[in-house]
Formats: structure tokens, sequence, C-alpha cells
């Protein structure tokens, strides 16, 4: 997408993105591309292709486009019919040089592929459940390991990330040795949130028992006697059924 910001990886960067319930998949990074394109191979959107979906509007009005949820920048794109048909894109880089990110100042919430989002104090969610507490998902991409391969090619794990956004002459210029290369993982992670009264807070049991506190002891006893897991959307969507009875 044109003027995002995104860090400048170096030459001997080897970036290893890992889908969950996928194969890895892994990506070589030349000099002076992008953490952007690297996220980019079917990782970044939720969807495979941007599709017709909804904008509805504060004002009860709506609008139709071509939409898809950008999973790493949290944000809703839209792409125009003309580009979508003109354009060849072969990968989600080509995508984001043509993709622009929706304005929801006046946005009530968004359809896709009759998926519902909606706009929140901690960013854009899915919404799963909507009653009078809301169960809501954020889909989020972080860095989840990185490894150095020293001498003949042997692994080795850190926990600390060393950041390089310089570029390999001005790292020579200051006498550096460049001979390592770095592995950095990243994964696609789920969260859900409960939502009510303009609060959202985390689906744990936590924070179930915060959002109803009346029925926090029958709470507990679900919990247990039903073996919730709190990253399994059908459990938590039990629970919050059981909690609003």
């Amino acid at each position: 997408m044109k003027n995002k910001f995104f860090l400048t990886t170096v030459v001997s960067l080897l970036f290893v993105i890992q889908i969950q319930g996928q194969d890895q998949n892994r990506v070589n990074v030349n000099f002076g591309d992008t953490l952007n394109n690297v996220l980019s191979m079917g990782f970044q959107y939720l969807y495979p292709e941007f599709t017709r979906g909804t904008v509805h509007f504060s004002t009860n009005e709506r609008s139709s486009a071509f939409l898809n949820y950008n999973i790493l920048l949290n944000e809703i794109h839209f792409m125009n019919l003309a580009d979508i048909k003109d354009k060849n894109f072969e990968s989600e880089a080509d995508f984001l040089n043509y993709a622009q990110s929706l304005d929801l100042r006046e946005v009530s919430h968004i359809t896709i592929k009759g998926d519902n989002f909606i706009n929140t104090n901690r960013g854009i969610m899915y919404l799963v459940a909507d009653d009078e507490v809301k169960l809501l998902r954020n889909d989020i991409i972080k860095m989840s390991g990185q490894s150095n391969i020293g001498a003949y090619g042997m692994q080795s794990q850190t926990s600390s990330v060393e950041r390089r956004s310089s570029s390999p002459s001005e790292r020579a210029r200051r006498g550096e040795e460049f001979t390592q290369e770095i592995i950095t993982e990243y994964s696609r992670e789920t969260q859900f949130y409960l939502s009510s009264d303009n609060r959202i807070r985390r689906a744990t049991q936590r924070g179930f028992e915060r959002t109803f506190r009346s029925k926090r002891d029958s709470i507990r006893q679900f919990i247990r006697e039903n073996d919730i897991d709190f990253k399994n959307e059908e459990d938590l969507i039990r629970l919050l059924k059981y909690c609003l009875d």
C-alpha cells in the first residue's frame, strides 16, 4: 500500500512464516525488501481475494465495495473494480499497491462474506456473537521466535531480537561483520474478547467472572463440568450463552 511504513530488512535475513495448522513457508528476503512483502504470501489478509462486501454507516446508509481485512495492519482495505480487472495480482504484495484503507469514522460495521467486523477501542474485531454482551475475535500476526544460523549451518535459538534497520554498507563502515543469518518466525494468533457497556475484556475465566459478577460461582462450575477451552470459539459461544440465559 502506498504511503505505508514498514521496516526495511537486510540481505542476509531469512524470515520463516508459520501458519498454524499448515506447513511452514520459507521466504528469502533480498536487500531493499520489506517486512510487508514477506508477510504477503497468503498470510497477511484474512481472505484469499478481495470480495464484494457492504459498508454500513452510522447514518443507516450502505455502500458496496470490494473488501478484505488486513490482519497485520488491523485495517479494512478496499479496491476499485477496475484495478481488480486490469491488474495481474500474483501475491498479496501486489494487492497492497492498489488497496486503500477504509475510513471508519462514520462506519457502524462492515460485512464481508457474511462475516461482520466492528471498530472498537482496541481496533477492528470480528463479531462472533452479537448479544447484550458481544463475543469478539481478534487475529494478530506476531513474531514468535528467532534463531541464528552459525557455522556449518547449525541453528541456535535466541530469545532476544536483534533489530537490523541499517544497510549492509552502513554496517560495513562501522566495521561490523555481517556473516550470520537470522531466521525469524511469525505466527498468526487468535484472541477473544467480551464487549459490554463500552468496555472490552479478554474472554478468559476472569473476564467472564468480571463481566457476569452475579454468576461467578455458577460460571466456575460450568467451566469445570464442560471443560471449557478459552481458545476454542465454540466453547466460548456455549459459555456466553449460558451466562446470558
